[in-house]
């Protein structure tokens, strides 16, 4: 059975991960955003749920297509990563907020870190985005490539 990897992404971020993501499993996979996606789950066993994170927040879409699928993601292997600018101990936190339906039932978990791809963003969020690289000490964060590759070998020897 084939792989899906489902992501909701803002600027393109997650979405450059998915597409990485699909590259390195050693198997069949399709990759589909969520804002262009009716997906049919039946033709998955293993599942792959990607979203970037805003304000602590999972892509709202995504967030609902898991919660409408919920019964049916539970009988799936899935895992999921996220895409997010900060590095810090919350990533469980925030998963469980942001999917307590699923949670506890997901394979993988995958923290992946994020960019600021300041060119797609609006005139508020570069402003926000500019007030927090001041309060870090201007450090970007930056996709972790370990992460992502740790990610992988999980589900290539499964």
């Amino acid at each position: 059975m084939k792989t899906l990897i489902l992501y909701g992404s803002k600027h393109g971020c997650t979405e450059d991960v998915a597409n990485t993501l699909a590259k390195q499993l050693n198997r069949p996979v399709e990759v589909k955003n969520i804002e262009d996606a009716n997906v049919d789950l039946s033709s998955y066993y293993n599942i792959v749920l990607g979203s970037s994170i805003y304000a602590g927040q999972m892509n709202k879409k995504l967030k609902k297509y898991i919660k409408e699928h919920e019964a049916e993601l539970k009988e799936k292997a899935v895992s999921v990563f996220l895409c997010r600018g900060q590095a810090d101990d919350q990533f469980d936190k925030v998963l469980k907020e942001n999917l307590p339906e699923i949670y506890d039932s997901i394979k993988y978990k995958g923290d992946f870190g994020g960019e600021f791809r300041k060119d797609r963003m609006g005139f508020m969020e570069k402003k926000l985005i500019n007030m927090i690289s001041k309060k870090t000490g201007g450090e970007e964060p930056i996709v972790s490539a370990s992460a992502i590759q740790m990610f992988v070998e999980n589900l290539n020897n499964e």
